[in-house]
C-alpha cells in the first residue's frame, strides 16, 4: 500500500473535471457502448445522483496530485440501500492496491451514510475486480459481511450484493438467477 496516495472526496470543479477524464478512461476501458446507462448524462450532470447527501464521489491523487482512481455511491429506490459505480484505477495508478483502497473507502461511506446494502455491476472480463469484491466479501475488518454473486441474462454485468455489517437489513437477495 502507498501512503503517499490520497482518496478523498470530489468538491470542486477541478476534482469534477478529473474525475470526468476518470470515468471516460473507464468507459474505454470496459469495451463496451454504456448508452443504456445514460453515461453521457451522467458525465454532462456529474456529481448527479452521486452528490451528497445520499452519495458521494472519491477521487484518489499521488503525492504530487495527479488523479489515479476514482469510485462513486448513489442511493438506489430500496431502503438503506445503495450502488458502487465507476471504480477505475489508471494504468500509472495500478499495483499499489489502491482498488482495495478505493472500494473500502467507499464502503465506509456508505456506512457513514447508514446504507444497509452496497450493490455493484461488474463484467466477467474484470476478473481482478470480481477476484477483489469476492476477498472484501470474505473480509469482515472491511465492514463487509456478505458477497453473492449472480449472472443476470439479460445483462453483460455479472451483479452482487454486499450487506454492510453490523447495520440492520433485510435479508441479501440475488439479483437475477
Amino acid at each position: 500500500m502507498d501512503a503517499r496516495i490520497i482518496i478523498e472526496p470530489v468538491r470542486n470543479n477541478t476534482d469534477l473535471e478529473e474525475t470526468k477524464i476518470l470515468f471516460l478512461a473507464y468507459a474505454e476501458s470496459l469495451g463496451i457502448d454504456l448508452t443504456f446507462q445514460n453515461f453521457q448524462t451522467e458525465l454532462k450532470t456529474l456529481p448527479g445522483v452521486y452528490a451528497p447527501p445520499n452519495g458521494e464521489l472519491l477521487i484518489a491523487r499521488d503525492a504530487d496530485g495527479s488523479p489515479l482512481g476514482c469510485v462513486a455511491l448513489r442511493q438506489m429506490q430500496q431502503d438503506g440501500c445503495c450502488e458502487m459505480k465507476r471504480l477505475y484505477v489508471s494504468p500509472n495508478g495500478r499495483g499499489r492496491g489502491l482498488g482495495r483502497r478505493l472500494a473500502v473507502a467507499i464502503f465506509d461511506t456508505a456506512t457513514r451514510l447508514d446504507y444497509c446494502e452496497i450493490k455493484l455491476d461488474s463484467l466477467p472480463s474484470m476478473t481482478a475486480a470480481l477476484a477483489l469484491y469476492e476477498q472484501l466479501g470474505r473480509r469482515d475488518r472491511v465492514s463487509v459481511k456478505a458477497i453473492i454473486l449472480s449472472y443476470l441474462k439479460s445483462s453483460p454485468f455479472q451483479y452482487s450484493i454486499m450487506a454492510l455489517a453490523g447495520l440492520p437489513c433485510q435479508e441479501v437477495k440475488v439479483l437475477g438467477n
